[in-house]
């Protein structure tokens, strides 16, 4: 397959897959407790990227850089739920009741260092039976000066993050939604995800 058949594939991929995010989000906004469909969730979260195809996006970044990584734990249970919060961030993981696999699990959220917004979740392999929800505030990034779309990526390893040039290597890809400054995603597994702006590769 030549590059510009590449590229086209991905692009109307992308567009197919944000033109979804955003009649979600419309839908959202029609009422103060509506979510996005289940069924997007469940298409995304199974919408591994196309194999042999661009991967790498451009990571959202904030207007100040983490200079070392931040972390935060806590022991939950399957039976009530918590989140976990890191306020100097405003990043706030939720995580259901009935959505632990096991009884009790300590799950820790770490925001990487650098200057893109990107989370460690452990313990990694773990998929939920509910969707978590990760809770952004963008307010400190470069997304209110440009007003870009936001997507979300899922990694498999943190050393698919290039920190020095703000980008990321994902696996996956995850409708955001957007309610005045927060970000939205659903997780259904751990282990990174990345806030993007775009497909760093093909210029999207």
């Amino acid at each position: 397959m030549s590059s510009n058949t590449k590229k086209q594939s991905l692009q109307a991929w992308f567009r197919v897959v944000m033109g979804a995010a955003t009649i979600a989000v419309a839908a959202a906004c029609a009422s103060e407790t509506a979510t996005a469909p289940a069924e997007l969730d469940v298409a995304v979260r199974a919408g591994v990227l196309p194999p042999g195809q661009a991967k790498k996006v451009a990571g959202l970044e904030r207007n100040a850089v983490v200079s070392t990584p931040l972390t935060v734990s806590r022991l939950l249970t399957a039976k009530s739920g918590g989140s976990l919060a890191l306020p100097d961030l405003d990043v706030t993981l939720t995580v259901p009741a009935g959505a632990i696999p096991r009884d009790t699990m300590t799950i820790t959220m770490t925001v990487l260092p650098g200057k893109i917004v990107a989370y460690d979740f452990a313990p990694h392999g773990t998929v939920f039976l509910k969707p978590l929800t990760l809770s952004v505030n963008v307010k400190a990034t470069k997304h209110e000066l440009k007003k870009q779309p936001l997507f979300g990526g899922y990694f498999k390893s943190n050393s698919q993050v290039d920190a020095a040039k703000g980008q990321v290597g994902i696996d996956e890809v995850l409708s955001a939604t957007l309610r005045g400054n927060t970000l939205r995603l659903n997780l259904w597994h751990f282990s990174g995800y990345v806030v993007a702006t775009g497909f760093a590769d093909e210029g999207i």
